[in-house]
This record gives C-alpha cells, sequence and structure tokens, in this order.
C-alpha cells in the first residue's frame, strides 16, 4: 500500500477546506506550501504503485516517504486542534475575546507551524535527493504483479484431500455427452486447491480415455497455440489461472468448435469471470474431518497408518488444523513445518503455541499476498481494515461501511450508468457514499477475499466475515504500512506510539494487571481509530486526534470519559453493547460527529445538544423498550440518513416537527408516552411527518392501535423496500391492508388477525422476506398455487391459533429458508416437497402431536434427498439423506 496512504491524506486536506478556514488566522500561505510539499510526496509515491521486487533499500525509502505523509497529516491536525478545539469547546469566551484572544491563542501556534512546515520540507528535499543518490528512480527494473496460481502443485506421492463431490460434478459434466462447446469454471480464493482439483482431473484415466487432448495451460501459451492442432479432436483445456481482466472470452471463441463435446475448464479467484462460464463451481472450505486428515498426512508424510501414529497426540492436531481454517494450502505449510518435527505431545504443542503465520508460515503468506497486491489501490485500505476485527468474527456490513465513510475512505461524489432504453442517450446517477461503499465490498466478495454470512433482501450484504488465514495477511499488510496495529501481549509500547489505527480485542489469556498498567501509562498520540471488543481500555486524552472510536461489547464501560469530549476530530462513535447509561450534554463538542451507535444500551435519553452537530447522518438507538426521544421540535436534520428507533415527542404538537428530508431509514414510535391514554393526537403526528420523508426506504413504526390513516399513508411510498409494523397485541384490520407496491421485505409482529394473512400479503408480488411474529390467527393458513413468487425467507414464530397449514404446489417456488418456532398449536406440516430451492429449515418448540410424527417419518414432507434430523430442545432441522 503506497499511494492509498497519500491518498487518504490527500483528501483530508480537502475535507478541511484549508484555505477557507485558515486564512482568518494569517496562515494561508503556509498551508498551502504544506499541502505543494504533500503533492511532492504523492507524485513520489505513484511511481511505486503496483510495482513489487523491491529491495531493501528502496523498501525503506518508500516507507520514509510514507511516514512524511502522516507528518504532514499530523502537522495539519495538531494546529487545527490549537485553534479550532479551543473554540469548539470555549466557543462562547473566544468570541468575547475577539480578536485579543486570537492572537494570544494563535501567535505561537503560527510559529510552531512555520517551524514544523520547515522540518517537512527539508525531509522531503533529502527524500528526493535519496532517491538519485541509491539509484532509486530506475522503475524499469521493477516488475509489476503477474497473474500467477496461489498454489503449490500436487506434490508426487501425495495425494488430494476433500473436493470429492466437487470431483465427480465436474467429471460428469465433462462426459455429460452434450456436443456443445462448454466452459466450466472452478472458482475459489487463493490457497483453496483449484489448481491442485484441475490437474487431478485432467491427468485422470477418465479423461484420457474420452478425450484425445488434454492439456493445462497459460492464457500466453494458448494464445500461441497452434489451433490447427486441434482439427477434428476432442479437447479438454484447462486454463488456469484466469484473472479478473483477462480477456479469456475472445480466446476461447478463438478455439476450434467441432460439436464433439470438448470443453474448457478455467480456474479463477475472481467470482466476475466465471459469469461468462456455462457452469460454475465454488470451491468450500474443507470440514473438520477433512482438515485433521489433511494436516496428519502432510505432517507425517503420507506413511500408513496414519492413525496409529498420532493416537498420544490428543486434540493438539484438531487445534492446529482449526488455525487453518480449512485453506488447504495453510494445512500443508502447517503440515511442513510439522513434518519436520517429532510426531510427540511436546513438539506440536510447541508448534501450536508458538505458530506465526508472518514467519512460520511465510510460504503461504507469501502465495496468498498475490490476492492483494492485484488489488486496485482504493481496495487496499478497505480489506486491510478487517485486520481492526476479531479472528473469525461475523462483521456487521453497515458497521463496516460507517467506518470506511468516516476514515474518509469512500469519495463523496461517485456517478454511475443508467440503464436507457435509448442506448444512444447516455446518463448517469449521482450514487451516496454508502451506495459506493457497499460496491467496493461487493468487489472484495468477488474476488474471494472476503466471504458473505447473511444478505438482505435486495441483495446488498448484511454481514459478512473474513477467513483466518487472510485475516492474518490483512494484519501482515496493515502493520507493514502503519496502517493499523493489532495489539498483543508482546507489542512495544514505542509501536503504540506510532501507530494510525489500534485494535485491542479480549483473547482467551486476556490483558493481565501488567498490561493494564502500561496501556494507562502508554501515549498513542498518532491514533486515528481505536477498536476495542469486550474489554474496557483506559481512554486517555492523547486518543485526541481520533476519527473512529468503536468501544462495542464493553460492558465495564458505564460512563463516558471526559477526554472524550475532546476528540474534536471524531467521526465514529460506537457505543453498542457497553455499559453506558447516559450520554454527556457536551456530546456536541464532536463538531465532526457523523455516526452515532447506542443500540443495546440502557441510556434513556439524548441530550437536545446531539441534535445540533450538523453533519451527523446515521442514529441509532435501541429499539427493544422505545426508551428515547426523537429529536426536539423543529430540529433542522439536513444530512440523516437513517434514524432508528426514537419515540414521538410530545413537544412537537405545539413547536413543530423535526426536519428530516434526507432520511432513508426510519424508525418511530408510540409506546410509553407517559400519562397519555389517548394516542390519537400522536399518531396524527406520525403521519404528518411521514409525509415529509419523501426518500424512505426503511420505515419501522412500533405502538398500540395503528390507525388506518398511517397504512394508508405507508402505500404512497412507492421506493420503500423495508417495512416492520408492530401493534403491541392491537387488531390489524386486512380488509382495508395495502402496502408498498415495491416491498421485498416485511415484518408483522403482535397483531391479532381475524383473517388468514397469505391470500392478503401474496399481492406483494416482489416480496423476499415475510416475518410473521407473535401474532393471534384463524386456525387455519393456506398458501396456494403461484402465490409469493419471489419470496426466499418465511418466519412463523409465536402464532397463537394456528392449528393447520396447507402448502399447495406451485407456491413458493424460490423459497430457500423456513423458521417455525412456538406454533405450539400446530398439528401437522404442510406437504414442502414441492418446494425444490429448500436449503434451510428450522422447527423449535413443536407440539407434542407433530414431534412424534416427524421422529417417526422424518422424510415425508420435505423436498426429495432431505431428512428432518431432531435436536433436542434445538428442535428440527433439515439435513441431507447420507
Amino acid at each position: 500500500m503506497v499511494e492509498t496512504v497519500v491518498g487518504v491524506v490527500a483528501s483530508r486536506l480537502t475535507d478541511l477546506k484549508v484555505g477557507e478556514f485558515f486564512s482568518q488566522y494569517g496562515v494561508q500561505d503556509q498551508i498551502e506550501s504544506l499541502e505543494r510539499e504533500h503533492k511532492k510526496v504523492e507524485s513520489f509515491l505513484k511511481d511505486f504503485e503496483g510495482h513489487v521486487g523491491w529491495d531493501e533499500m528502496t523498501r525503506l525509502w518508500v516507507k520514509e516517504a510514507i511516514d512524511l505523509s502522516y507528518a504532514i497529516e499530523d502537522v495539519l491536525e495538531r494546529f487545527l486542534m490549537e485553534i479550532e478545539g479551543d473554540r469548539q469547546i470555549q466557543g462562547g469566551f473566544l468570541n468575547r475575546l475577539k480578536n485579543i484572544s486570537r492572537r494570544t491563542i494563535t501567535l505561537p501556534v503560527q510559529e510552531t507551524l512555520a517551524k514544523d512546515i520547515t522540518k517537512i520540507n527539508a525531509k522531503i528535499s533529502d527524500l528526493r535527493e535519496s532517491r538519485s543518490i541509491y539509484m532509486i528512480e530506475n522503475l524499469g527494473e521493477l516488475d509489476r504483479p503477474k497473474e500467477a496460481s496461489p498454489s503449490r502443485p500436487l506434490r508426487p506421492g501425495h495425494e488430494m484431500v476433500g473436493f470429492e463431490a466437487e470431483e465427480r460434478k465436474i467429471m460428469s459434466q465433462l462426459l455429460d455427452g452434450n456436443p456443445k462447446h462448454s466452459v466450466i469454471s472452478i472458482v475459489g480464493p487463493g490457497g483453496i486447491g483449484k489448481s491442485t482439483l484441475a490437474q487431478k482431473i485432467i491427468n485422470s484415466e477418465l479423461v484420457g480415455r474420452n478425450f484425445d487432448f488434454a492439456k493445462s495451460m497459460s492464457l500466453p501459451e494458448l494464445g500461441k497455440y497452434e489451433k490447427s492442432e486441434l482439427k477434428e479432436k476432442k479437447y479438454l483445456i484447462c486454463l488456469d489461472p484466469v484473472g479478473s481482466n483477462d480477456s479469456w472470452n475472445e480466446l476461447v471463441k478463438s478455439l476450434p468448435n467441432f460439436r464433439n463435446g470438448s470443453r474448457i475448464l478455467i480456474t479463477t479467484r475472481f467470482f466476475d469471470v466465471t459469469m461468462k462460464a456455462n457452469v460454475q463451481h465454488s470451491l468450500p472450505f474443507l470440514s473438520d474431518e477433512e482438515r485433521r486428515q489433511l494436516l496428519l498426512k502432510e505432517a507425517l508424510l503420507y506413511q500408513s497408518p496414519i492413525e496409529n501414529q498420532v493416537k498420544n497426540l490428543g486434540d493438539i492436531p484438531i487445534k492446529l488444523a482449526r488455525q487453518c481454517g480449512g485453506l488447504p494450502l495453510a494445512l500443508s505449510v502447517v503440515g511442513g513445518i510439522l513434518s519436520k518435527k517429532s510426531p510427540t505431545l511436546d513438539a506440536w504443542e510447541m508448534v501450536l503455541k508458538t505458530w506465526d503465520w508472518h514467519s512460520d508460515g511465510k510460504e503461504c503468506m507469501d502465495i496468498l499476498a498475490t490476492s492483494y497486491e492485484e488489488l486496485p489501490d482504493y481496495l487496499k485500505y478497505c480489506f486491510m481494515y478487517f485486520a481492526c476485527f476479531r479472528k473469525d468474527e461475523e462483521i456487521q456490513a453497515k458497521s463496516l461501511i460507517r467506518m470506511w465513510l468516516a476514515e474518509g475512505f469512500i469519495p463523496t461524489k461517485v456517478t454511475r450508468p443508467t440503464t436507457s432504453a435509448m442506448p444512444e442517450v447516455a446518463t448517469t446517477i449521482l450514487e451516496t457514499p454508502e451506495e459506493t461503499a457497499n460496491s467496493w465490498l461487493e468487489k472484495l466478495v468477488q474476488r474471494c477475499l472476503i466471504q458473505v454470512t447473511k444478505r438482505y433482501s435486495n441483495g446488498n450484504i448484511k454481514s459478512c466475515r473474513i477467513h483466518v488465514v487472510f485475516h492474518e495477511l490483512a494484519i501482515g499488510k496493515a502493520k507493514e504500512s502503519n496502517f493499523l496495529l493489532v495489539y498483543k501481549s508482546d507489542t512495544l509500547a514505542r509501536d503504540l506510539k506510532v501507530a494510525r489505527r489500534v485494535a485491542f480485542h479480549y483473547e482467551v489469556d486476556g490483558f493481565n494487571t501488567f498490561e493494564e498498567n502500561m496501556l494507562q501509562e502508554t501515549l498513542m498520540p498518532n491514533a486515528r481509530s481505536f477498536f476495542v471488543s469486550d474489554v474496557c481500555i483506559p481512554i486517555g486524552r492523547t486518543l485526541r486526534f481520533l476519527k473512529v472510536l468503536e468501544l462495542r461489547g464493553t460492558k465495564d464501560l458505564k460512563d463516558l470519559p471526559q477526554e472524550l469530549m475532546y476528540m474534536i476530530f471524531l467521526r465514529y462513535l460506537g457505543l453498542r453493547s457497553t455499559g453506558v447509561t447516559k450520554i454527556p450534554k457536551t456530546i456536541d463538542n464532536l463538531g465532526n460527529l457523523r455516526i452515532f451507535d447506542v443500540r443495546d444500551t440502557l441510556i434513556e435519553s439524548l441530550p437536545d445538544s446531539l441534535w445540533g452537530i450538523k453533519p451527523l447522518r446515521h442514529v441509532h438507538v435501541s429499539d427493544r423498550l422505545d426508551q428515547v426521544d426523537g429529536p426536539p421540535p423543529s430540529a433542522n436534520l439536513q444530512n440523516i440518513q437513517s434514524l432508528k428507533t426514537v419515540r414521538v415527542l410530545k413537544a412537537w404538537r405545539s413547536k413543530g416537527l423535526p426536519l428530516l428530508p434526507s432520511v432513508r431509514s426510519f424508525g418511530i414510535s408510540c409506546h410509553r408516552i407517559i400519562d397519555e391514554p389517548d394516542l390519537q393526537p400522536y399518531w396524527v403526528l406520525v403521519n404528518r411527518l411521514l409525509d415529509s420523508l419523501e426518500n424512505l426506504v426503511s420505515l419501522t413504526i412500533r405502538g398500540p392501535y395503528i390507525p388506518g390513516g398511517v397504512i394508508d399513508n405507508i402505500r404512497s411510498f412507492q421506493n420503500m423496500k423495508s417495512l416492520f409494523l408492530c401493534g403491541s397485541g392491537s387488531r390489524l384490520n386486512l380488509d382495508s391492508f395495502q402496502m408498498p407496491p415495491n416491498l421485498i421485505k416485511l415484518k408483522l409482529q403482535q397483531f391479532v388477525l381475524d383473517k388468514d394473512p397469505m391470500p392478503i400479503l401474496q399481492k406483494l408480488r416482489g416480496l423476499k422476506t415475510l416475518r410473521l411474529i407473535w401474532l393471534t390467527v384463524p386456525c387455519e393458513m393456506k398458501c396456494s398455487a403461484e402465490w409469493y413468487p419471489q419470496l426466499e425467507r418465511f418466519e412463523m414464530v409465536f402464532l397463537s391459533g394456528l392449528e393447520n397449514w396447507t402448502v399447495d404446489e406451485g407456491a413458493m417456488p424460490m423459497l430457500k429458508k423456513l423458521l417455525i418456532g412456538s406454533c405450539f398449536k400446530l398439528k401437522v406440516l404442510p406437504n414442502l416437497k414441492y418446494l425444490n430451492n429448500l436449503r434451510e429449515f428450522s422447527l423449535s418448540n413443536p407440539s407434542d402431536t407433530l414431534k412424534e410424527k416427524l421422529i417417526q417419518n422424518p422424510t415425508d414432507c420435505v423436498p426429495s434427498g432431505y431428512q428432518l434430523s431432531y435436536h433436542g430442545s434445538a428442535g428440527f432441522r433439515l439435513s441431507s439423506v447420507s
């Protein structure tokens, strides 16, 4: 990462409106000089971006240039802290002192700024000269990264472990007798075994008997290959590997097509490459048993019988295998290290305790680094950012994206082309920064660097995970460029002092008393982001330059430290699941705050001063108790994009509604309005507020007796995709129930329904997620043929009164996930055999009658090839028939 660092600093310079702000303090010339010098550093480093094969001298020179870029940012923000910090925190006092105050405060600061800029100019001159002296200028000698297979070939005498099912599927498609020329793709992250599997197939006896020509080639080799040699032959060509920008499809089209069953097999790390293939095979990570088997075979050099040699090793092989996360390359590297040790408990336990991927597993890291080096510059820091999360953590995409926004990674103005019926008329639309960030995250997924764990109904990523070995790669690259430091027990105080971002995670061994004392005494003056998970770390004033502060899960944190109110650059404050109960009135000192998250806390109110922070963009409070009042009357919240979930404020009746012209995701509640038995006037306020929200995409409404007028108003939102209505046990009239036509996600909770909801809700033809929770329903519900054509997820939980549910053939054809819980009167499951796409089914707390039927006949009502397995208190799950 080279241009990445200076790019972020450059955008920071622009963000702060250097000329406009500093002119009033008489230092505009100095700041413009600083900006010019930064551009010189940026131009130096652009020459090096995308090159590999640096010698040690070049590497040190680049590091010095990056440090200079950081130094420029430090000088700028120290000056801002002295001026803007004092003005913001003591604003009234400074205004009274006016020019006298300005002279007394800024004169020494001006002198310091001038000295700092002089030092930086001298360093830049030295840097320019050293580039010539040490002959670092000749970049022609440096190589750009080339597409290379991120794996090791299968060594003689070694056998592949896993992927038997994938091998059978691919082989059947190669030999299916179809005369059409077709392309079969194998996709997966580096080190998963794509090349190994492809070579095994190419070299198999079955392929040899059925193809006249079978060979693995690179794209350049295929381009030079004499195509006439394939004349009239049935051929199998494996292109290994194919990169994202390779024009492989054109080369494939140039191959002769004799309609004799010839095949092309490609391996790639890029999902977008596979879009042009006829068939896609995505390789999974190895199962626990496959991991153990491969590790032992590599460690014991494929000697037999293996089990006799590992009897005394206990669970050490399993623990070692887990460190590799099912990645064959990693397992092979660890196994190679173990093969040089005696197979004893002490020897293998020592490897487990001391293993370090960046030294012991360097071979693996070097291979996987190819995937990182090939990333465009703007994605490199997005990838490295995953180092701030815990190993194997399920990461909420919205939180991640908002951190990227707070860091300044995402440009504020990006356009994308729109589809048009008239191709000659080129049109573009402006993306929101959130939309741009979503597309960047998708690009990391497409490159197999990140795995999606859940998606929203609209297709956007809800949560994701980074593989444990790629997580180590991110940690290594982040540390290498001083982008981010993950604290460990052996971390030195001097490393913390220079770190730009610091992450602390509670691990098994935790923090001992010595470490806690050391952290209290250690200064982190250069930290711009600070991440803490589940452990209370002292926060001092030396962290005053922070942009991101994430404290999720820190239950021991009861009160926000006063030092936090001096962090005037802070943009992201994450207090979710902490022990914090109160937000101080001085929160408006954080004048740059954009994201404020206090979900799953016991905070009962927010100070009015919070709503005076103009850049505020996302505010999320706990919606479990509907305990936090909304913004004050007539508050002008121009930039708020999401606000969930707040309570209607009494003062809105007399003093006016808040203005939320940009809000896209909104949650409002009429619960627990003190001393107000009649809620009708407040529902009128909700209706008036909805009238002013033109851009709503997601809406949550909670409260008893939601009136028909509010329901009718909701219907008018043409762009709304997600709706959650919670009625607190009140009756919902389905006769007049009409929803926004383009809904894809609907949740109804705590209503009494007089009629079967299925015939009414099926009119929402684009619905993909339907959740019915805590409803009183009639004894019978029915889903007829052709209903819910797009539905993928259906939940029925605590449906009081439901005894019979029928599903006709042709209903819910796209259903993938069905969850039924605590429907205590349900006597029988409907026939689900026709739900061919069903992959996940859960039935918890069934009636005794239903439970007994399913135990006796586990395959009666489920799709072919599946059965229901009973898991005690966890209920029934869908599983494959072995």
